[in-house]
């Protein structure tokens, strides 16, 4: 008998395995028997087992196809992201060039408020030096309340020490009048044209 051969006349059994055959072919070797119905259920659940394993392969061959879409669709948003990180710093580095112009814009503002509060009102320039843009707004508010500002050296008296007049064309009447006085003294009219001499 040979290996796999099925056994005549129904006999149910078949040759399952030989162990310790040797070439010469003694009588060492063993033979075990094994039923068909056994070699049979065998079989269907090594078959099950296959596709089992098929199915399972399967599943992980898809599973790894949409696991390398994902992985290509993540490289590509990582490289959106670099490049719009990129772009973010440069912003940030011309936002951070305007930040130092407009503090430095800032500071010259702050000083320009500062000389004018304290030509304007007669403050000490030590007092404002470190007052922030909204700590002058608040004081030039409450010295807007309690006192009215000093022109200085913009106040327009009529020559005789009082005060401006209090509209513009008052203001520029008493100009007008004074520079008369003034043409007066030494001969001329401010109204009329010097007179040509032949």
């Amino acid at each position: 008998m040979s290996d796999g051969e099925t056994l005549k006349d129904g006999e149910e059994t078949k040759e399952a395995e030989k162990t310790g055959t040797s070439p010469e072919g003694d009588k060492t070797s063993t033979v075990q028997m094994v039923p068909a119905s056994q070699l049979m259920s065998l079989k269907a659940k090594y078959k099950s087992d296959v596709d089992t394993l098929k199915k399972s392969n399967d599943d992980l061959y898809g599973k790894n196809l949409t696991l390398e879409s994902e992985k290509s669709s993540l490289e590509e948003q990582a490289n959106r992201v670099s490049s719009l990180e990129a772009k973010v710093t440069e912003t940030e580095n011309r936002l951070g060039l305007s930040e130092a112009a407009r503090v430095y814009a800032e500071a010259g503002t702050l000083e320009q408020r500062r000389a004018s509060l304290v030509t304007t009102y007669k403050l000490d320039p030590d007092i404002l030096k470190d007052k922030t843009s909204a700590d002058l707004d608040s004081l030039e508010e409450a010295l807007k309340l309690v006192s009215k500002p000093q022109t200085g050296q913009f106040a327009v008296t009529g020559g005789s020490g009082k005060t401006a007049p209090e509209t513009p064309i008052e203001r520029a009447a008493a100009i007008i009048a004074d520079a008369e006085k003034h043409q007066g003294i030494g001969g001329g009219s401010f109204n009329k044209p010097p007179e040509a001499k032949d």
